[in-house]
């Protein structure tokens, strides 16, 4: 009877322990940890990714819209983008990308209007923007801090939304891999002169919606206006009179992920392969 009694007692404990456990909410921490496990696995998906900034430059207002809809191949790796940039003033153009992994690096492919051209890379360059699975990756650990933000539907499924803040190193690699530096560049800043005035702005918002079902990051969006803006202050101020005045209003990106595992390969065109090598001559992504 002893013996049956310490057995019962230990069950007892097994459940209530068991019980406990089942009990005790998913941290967003470990919830994020989950959704990069996860997305690992992936071997294909689809994105669309809109960039959209705002900048005041003298008296007139500038904006600079990019939407991209985009195809990826995970291993190796292999894009196609369909890319629409808008600026104010200038107008639309519409133009076609590849990127494909290769032994040596990276090679991509561009069609504007009508005529391609290809370049190769010893890495991803100023196309590491696309490279959507790894930006994600950085998002889901590079926070400083992480808190639920509620549910909502997204691409027709129920998502759970993490706000995170990203402080000190990780800023850079962010701001580099979402295409910010590329787009200071419109101001004629460059990449380095940004990098050595980064110490000291603070912290950056971003958020992460992760499908309560499958466990897949669906969605990120950034906003850095508030690091950027100053940024762009702190290059001005220690520039003289070589700029006009200049004010970056608004820099935000939003990509939203959808078709796990359903894209089987991507073909590029014959025509894209053969295209001149602009890599010696007139480099466009390195």
């Amino acid at each position: 009877m002893k013996r049956f009694n310490r057995v019962l007692a230990l069950l007892a404990a097994l459940v209530s322990l068991l019980s406990l456990a089942a009990c005790t909410p998913p941290s967003p921490e470990r919830e994020l940890a989950m959704a990069q496990s996860r997305l690992a696995q992936v071997k294909s998906f689809r994105y669309d990714m809109d960039m959209d900034i705002q900048m005041t430059v003298g008296d007139a207002a500038i904006s600079v819209a990019t939407v991209c809809r985009a195809e990826c191949v995970t291993d190796p790796l292999t894009l196609k983008m369909d890319i629409n940039l808008e600026m104010s003033e200038v107008g639309s153009v519409d133009y076609i990308m590849y990127a494909a992994q290769t032994e040596d690096g990276y090679a991509a492919y561009m069609n504007m209007y009508g005529d391609w051209i290809r370049e190769e890379l010893d890495g991803l360059g100023e196309l590491e923007q696309y490279d959507v699975r790894a930006n994600m990756d950085k998002y889901l650990s590079g926070f400083a801090s992480v808190t639920e933000a509620g549910s909502e539907e997204l691409n027709g499924a129920k998502a759970t939304r993490y706000d995170c803040v990203v402080s000190g190193g990780a800023i850079d690699e962010i701001m580099d891999s979402s295409g910010a530096y590329t787009q200071l560049s419109l101001l004629g800043i460059s990449g380095e002169q940004a990098r050595e005035m980064l110490s000291g702005l603070g912290e950056m918002p971003y958020s992460i919606w992760i499908d309560a079902k499958s466990s897949l990051p669906v969605r990120y969006e950034l906003d850095m206006s508030g690091i950027m803006a100053a940024l762009v202050e702190k290059i001005l101020r220690g520039s003289g009179d070589i700029f006009p005045d200049v004010s970056l209003d608004r820099l935000t990106v939003s990509v939203t992920l959808s078709d796990f595992d359903a894209v089987e390969a991507i073909e590029i065109p014959a025509e894209a392969l053969d295209a001149a090598d602009v890599t010696e001559t007139s480099p466009f992504f390195s």
